[in-house]
């Protein structure tokens, strides 16, 4: 869309309240800033995903806010559903919110939440669905019938195409605290190791066809924490 849409870094600006900012982009040299809007959790925001109107939120120490923003310009909460988590990353398809959790009762991995009426998240028949058994969740990416979790020391391939009893199909030992998927790859970011490229185009059986070394430095190799996809470029953010 026209719109950009992010989370506010605390780091970046003097307000410790926002929690996302809409900008224009255009021209390209000349953004502008449309509105922010502030959560009423109390909580830094971890990670959001973006579906037509509506943006997701997730939060550190737990909750997903909806919020609609069909006016750019006036951003309004929809409704807060408390995940009594640590949420990582969220993936939101077909009125299915997918969300990498770290410590849900005792479980990392994967909380599925039925999101179909925005103003009552989790209000189905069947609330939620728990997929346990990942070592510190980082990410998640959902194509087709299965979400790829990254984690610190492997990518995991569940299907999910039956929401309320997912399961594991394959894991793939590479740390990956991003993940993004275009047509049969997955562009991982793997830490120390920069980036890796898998084919899974048989999921149960993703196969390491690239990858990017960076370059050491006096300190070591920068660690690949993000990743996105444009047209023939990966573009990697990393940390020293």
């Amino acid at each position: 869309g026209r719109y950009g849409i992010r989370l506010h870094n605390p780091f970046l600006s003097p307000s410790l309240s926002t929690d996302l900012w809409i900008t224009d982009p255009y021209p390209p040299d000349e953004p502008r800033e449309i509105a922010r809007y502030e959560s009423g959790w109390g909580r830094f925001a971890r990670e959001l995903a973006v579906k037509e109107d509506t943006a997701y939120l997730v939060f550190d120490g737990g909750g997903l806010e909806v919020v609609d923003i069909s006016d750019p310009s006036a951003p309004r909460e929809v409704s807060q559903f408390e995940t009594m988590s640590h949420p990582r990353d969220i993936a939101v398809v077909d009125g299915t919110a997918y969300i990498a959790v770290d410590g849900y009762q005792d479980c990392n991995g994967l909380l599925i939440l039925d999101v179909g009426d925005a103003t009552h998240p989790g209000s189905g028949d069947d609330e939620f669905f728990r997929f346990c058994g990942f070592g510190d969740p980082r990410s998640i990416a959902v194509s087709g019938s299965y979400a790829y979790i990254g984690a610190e020391s492997a990518l995991y391939v569940i299907d999910i195409s039956d929401p309320t009893a997912p399961y594991e199909v394959a894991r793939v030992a590479t740390p990956a605290n991003a993940t993004t998927i275009q047509g049969s790859y997955a562009y991982v970011a793997a830490a120390e190791h920069g980036l890796r490229i898998f084919d899974i185009q048989v999921p149960s059986a993703p196969q390491l066809v690239g990858a990017v070394a960076f370059p050491e430095t006096f300190s070591g190799p920068d660690w690949a924490q993000a990743i996105t996809v444009a047209g023939r470029r990966a573009y990697v953010g990393a940390s020293r």
